[in-house]
């Protein structure tokens, strides 16, 4: 059921002010630190891996995220001279 026409314009502020609560309490060295490690992937087989999700997340996780440990998936899938020059990507609504 999609929120009525209030709830969504709520949202964002809402969603505003957890970013800006979750930056308050974190350095810049911090988040860089937090990046680095939800884009550290445990190989589980051939082109197979696993990436870590957020301290305290649920169940869900952010597109850009699933997006960056897929190029980082890519990239350790392949010989070590190939880098990526683009990618593209669609979210859908559910």
């Amino acid at each position: 059921m999609l929120p009525n026409k209030a709830d969504r314009a709520a949202l964002p502020l809402a969603a505003r002010a957890v970013r800006a609560a979750m930056i308050e309490t974190l350095s810049t060295p911090d988040l860089a630190a937090e990046l680095v490690a939800l884009l550290d992937l445990e190989p589980l087989d051939t082109d197979l891996f696993r990436g870590p999700q957020r301290p305290g997340a649920t169940a869900r996780v952010f597109g850009g995220q699933v997006v960056a440990q897929a190029l980082m998936a890519a990239q350790h899938s392949v010989d070590a001279p190939a880098v990526a020059h683009s990618m593209h990507a669609y979210f859908l609504r559910a």
